[in-house]
């Protein structure tokens, strides 16, 4: 199971309530707020990026939250391990 804590530079980071799966928003270096989602792989104890959320330019934080919650479909029943 994956750890819960505030990963590099991201602005977000809301987990999946298993641990296995979380959602890190980020600013892009033009401003324009991202976010990836990322899967944790226990045999290798990583985390690796899926694609959903590649290529998100977002002006606040809550559309970044917004459009992530219409793209990952755990997202919205995550209520617990927002950090």
């Amino acid at each position: 199971m994956g750890e819960a804590k505030q990963e590099g530079n991201a602005l977000k980071v809301i987990y999946q309530r298993d641990m296995e799966r979380r959602v890190c928003f980020y600013m892009n270096s033009d401003g324009m707020l991202g976010f990836l989602e990322w899967q944790f792989f226990e045999s290798e104890d990583s985390w690796a990026a899926t694609r959903v959320g590649q290529g998100s330019r977002l002006g606040t934080l809550e559309d970044a939250v917004r459009e992530a919650n219409d793209r990952v479909v755990w997202l919205s029943s995550a209520t617990a391990h927002d950090v």
